[in-house]
């Protein structure tokens, strides 16, 4: 259950924060990063958001799976870490809540 949470390719309706911010038919990808193997270490994932994120609480990093993240809406770099996403699988209509980690934008 845990790798369907985070290893969905989704089309889904995101949505970013109190404010409900979302977008229709957008693409995110996965990268599986194993949280359980690392003990939920934001450093040893070379997360973007480690930085600001990696001495908060385990159970606050483990809470839900993890994701990257950079949409067309809602906030982007760092204030997008830790913050949350619905999404939706659009082959199966699983929804999972996954926590944004690193910035895809961050990455390339």
């Amino acid at each position: 259950m845990e790798k369907l949470r985070v290893c969905i390719v989704v089309i889904a309706c995101v949505v970013v924060s109190a404010a409900a911010q979302s977008a229709s038919n957008v693409t995110a990808t996965y990268h599986y990063y194993n949280p359980q193997k690392i003990s939920w270490d934001l450093n040893a994932a070379s997360a973007y958001c480690a930085t600001w994120d990696a001495n908060r609480p385990l159970a606050w990093r483990r809470r839900y799976g993890w994701t990257a993240f950079c949409g067309p809406v809602g906030p982007q770099d760092q204030a997008a870490c830790g913050r949350c996403l619905r999404v939706t699988n659009s082959g199966t209509g699983t929804q999972a809540t996954v926590r944004i980690w690193i910035n895809a934008a961050m990455e390339a």
